[in-house]
């Protein structure tokens, strides 16, 4: 039997902050539901923790979903204001995000 991937999600700690580096879903699998599978999955993960991505642009609501919100690049960390630089003089048209930490309220 071949093993192939069907799709990913990467977090990564860098500098001492949680980014959510990549998530794919293979092209013929796309539409089912499974990157929003994926997405609540890294959210769990994320827990209440402040966390940062760079998606592409298109892609804005989607992140929202979970709480991430478009932030300018100053309020990036400096290495992730250096790759969105990156991206972007590259022609890719990515944005920045960033999901607050929270705490969660117990009654």
């Amino acid at each position: 039997m071949e093993l192939r991937e069907v799709a990913h999600v990467r977090l990564c700690l860098e500098c001492g902050r949680i980014v959510l580096r990549a998530m794919r879903v293979r092209d013929d699998l796309q539409r089912l539901g499974l990157g929003r599978q994926l997405l609540s999955a890294a959210e769990t993960w994320i827990g209440d923790a402040e966390a940062f991505c760079l998606p592409y642009s298109h892609l804005e609501r989607f992140y929202a979903s979970i709480g991430f919100r478009r932030v300018p690049s100053e309020d990036l960390p400096e290495h992730l204001q250096a790759r969105l630089a990156e991206y972007s003089g590259r022609g890719r048209r990515v944005i920045g995000m960033r999901r607050s930490g929270r705490s969660r309220l117990r009654g």
